[in-house]
């Protein structure tokens, strides 16, 4: 009696080879997912150290000089810049948005951001803003410094990522199936 080439070591092999693509596979979409998830968040860092640079700038220059010392910064094209007087209206914007990008109004010397704890997640339409909120001091009157850029490039992007990584799961679990 041979096993070797009975019926039985076939269907045992092909189940193992099954359980094995289907075990790899896994493995690739969790990988796929974890990357996307961390590429997210290094982007969105890096993005969130231009943004605070900026408004860090502007603010300087507004400190030092007052609100119309923020007209002859020179504004990355990537974000939206607004100042708001003492009272939150805006005085000064680069996007033609009237209403502030934000609605905190941190104390005067303080720095703040909101968005930057935001999670990369599979088909969401609805990424946030990030922006970052300077209060700054001049003439005894407290101005609000605002930088602010959307998410919805970087989204964009991991998404685009992990959609061409996870188009290549079947041709790699294809891969392990014809060597085992």
């Amino acid at each position: 009696m041979q096993l070797r080439d009975s019926p039985a070591r076939h269907g045992l092999r092909r189940q193992v080879t099954v359980l094995t693509g289907a075990l790899v596979a896994v493995a690739l979409v969790a990988g796929v997912l974890v990357f996307a998830t961390l590429l997210y968040r290094v982007l969105v860092g890096q993005l969130t150290s231009s943004v605070v640079s900026e408004t860090g700038i502007i603010a300087d220059a507004v400190a030092a000089h007052g609100p119309a010392a923020a007209r002859s910064v020179g504004f990355a094209a990537a974000f939206d810049v607004q100042l708001l007087d003492p009272d939150g209206n805006v005085m000064l914007t680069t996007s033609g948005q009237t209403q502030p990008l934000s609605l905190l109004r941190p104390e005067a010397g303080l720095l703040v951001s909101q968005g930057v704890d935001a999670w990369w997640v599979p088909f969401d339409t609805d990424q946030p803003m990030l922006v970052a909120v300077a209060g700054v001091d001049y003439d005894d009157a407290t101005y609000t410094v605002l930088v602010g850029t959307p998410l919805d490039r970087i989204h964009d992007t991991v998404s685009l990522t992990a959609g061409v990584l996870l188009a290549a799961v079947p041709a790699l679990v294809a891969l392990v199936a014809g060597l085992s």
